[in-house]
């Protein structure tokens, strides 16, 4: 296996690990260890890109009190600090957090590499309290290929990835958080997996979700982590209620966009 611009290629493919993890509120140094563990055994298994859930650095709220209390600016020490303990592993990782932006608060992927922040996405259909909505769709490169993120909401929306495949992505990444009242997780259980679905088949590209899974106080996720071919046919899955990771070897270039 060689490598190159940093991250890992294997025989042409691009090979992606997700993760389902326990909410971590409101303590980022123990979601920053739980990521890097993540990190350091995609890297083992020789992955060049890594996907964890929606705002996972200090933990979801749709309380605008609690999001931005949570909200950290790119330049915070926690930050900066979850980069640049990433900084040894060659692969891309994928990972959320409520931003401060200038006056505004929003629900943000970071990319990051090579102990860096590569780029970032804002959540263009925001659902929480307060949160304003992105407006740019970033194109990355991992691999040789190209991928997007779209953040939990955003899957109710073909309208964005399929922003993002004619942007030239043959890979979605959907970071999710899906903490509900036990109710409501009931109800989008089979939702939040058909949306995914739907998503893939539309455009044609490899997604891939991480979710959390367990109880945040008085509300649960059962988990919606699953690599799903551009087919919609699930390759890989975490069982529901569980915590754990899936690696997969994908091959974008076998599937050509037809809107």
């Amino acid at each position: 296996m060689s490598r190159i611009s940093g991250v890992s290629a294997y025989r042409g493919l691009v090979r992606v690990a997700a993760f389902q993890m326990r909410p971590i509120l409101d303590d980022a140094r123990a979601a920053g260890a739980a990521v890097t563990a993540g990190v350091s055994w995609a890297a083992d298994q020789g992955a060049g890109l890594a996907v964890f859930p929606e705002t996972y650095l200090h933990g979801h709220s749709y309380d605008r009190e609690t999001i931005a209390r949570r909200a950290r600016r790119l330049t915070d020490p926690e930050v900066r600090g979850l980069a640049e303990s990433l900084r040894g592993f060659p692969l891309t990782v994928v990972v959320g957090m409520f931003e401060r932006c200038g006056n505004s608060l929003r629900n943000v992927a970071l990319v990051l590499r090579a102990g860096e922040i590569a780029g970032v996405y804002a959540k263009a259909r925001p659902n929480e309290n307060g949160v304003a909505a992105g407006e740019d769709m970033p194109i990355f490169g991992v691999d040789g290929q190209r991928f997007a993120v779209n953040i939990c909401n955003d899957a109710n929306y073909p309208d964005l990835a399929q922003r993002a495949r004619k942007g030239g992505a043959s890979v979605l990444c959907f970071p999710l958080n899906n903490v509900l009242p036990p109710a409501t997780a009931e109800q989008w259980r089979e939702r939040s997996i058909g949306n995914l679905v739907a998503r893939a088949r539309e455009t044609r590209c490899w997604v891939i979700s991480s979710d959390v899974a367990g109880a945040d106080g008085t509300r649960l996720s059962l988990g919606c982590t699953v690599i799903v071919s551009p087919e919609g046919e699930i390759k890989a899955r975490i069982p529901e209620g569980t915590t754990g990771k899936i690696v997969l070897d994908l091959n974008p270039r076998q599937h050509r966009y037809a809107p």
